[in-house]
C-alpha cells in the first residue's frame, strides 16, 4: 500500500492520536501536513474532505486498510477525478482516498478506439 498526500484543509486537525494513524497505520509522514496544500481544482466529488489521500490502486489499499480495523463511510465509488472511497481518521477529519484516472473519451485503451 503506497499513499500520498494530495490536499489538507489548513486547519485539519492532527492531534497526537490522528499523528500516530497517519504515520503508522496509514505510512504517510505528518510533516507533510505542515504544508499546507492548496485544493486541486481538478478534485471534483461530493465529499468535503479534510485529507485527500492519493493511492495507485484504491480497491487494494480499501482492503489493506479494512484488515487493520479501518471503517469506511463510502465504499469505493466512481466519481468524476477517479475511484474514491471516504474513512474518518480517530480525531474526526474526512478523509477522501483516491486512485485518480482519466475518464476522457479521448483517451484510448488498449485495444479500444
Amino acid at each position: 500500500m503506497s499513499l500520498s498526500l494530495k490536499y489538507t484543509r489548513p486547519d485539519a486537525a492532527l492531534q497526537p492520536s490522528a499523528r500516530d494513524f497517519f504515520e503508522h497505520t496509514l505510512g504517510i509522514d505528518t510533516e507533510t501536513f505542515n504544508q499546507v496544500l492548496p485544493r486541486p481544482d481538478d478534485l471534483i466529488c461530493d465529499v468535503d474532505a479534510d485529507v485527500v489521500l492519493l493511492t495507485t490502486d484504491c480497491l487494494e489499499t480499501c482492503f489493506e486498510l479494512r484488515n487493520k480495523g479501518i471503517s469506511f463511510s463510502q465504499s469505493p465509488s466512481y466519481m468524476q477525478a477517479g475511484l474514491s472511497a471516504v474513512f474518518v481518521d480517530p480525531t474526526g477529519n474526512t478523509c477522501l482516498l483516491i486512485e485518480e484516472r482519466d475518464y476522457s473519451e479521448e483517451k484510448e485503451l488498449n485495444g479500444f478506439v
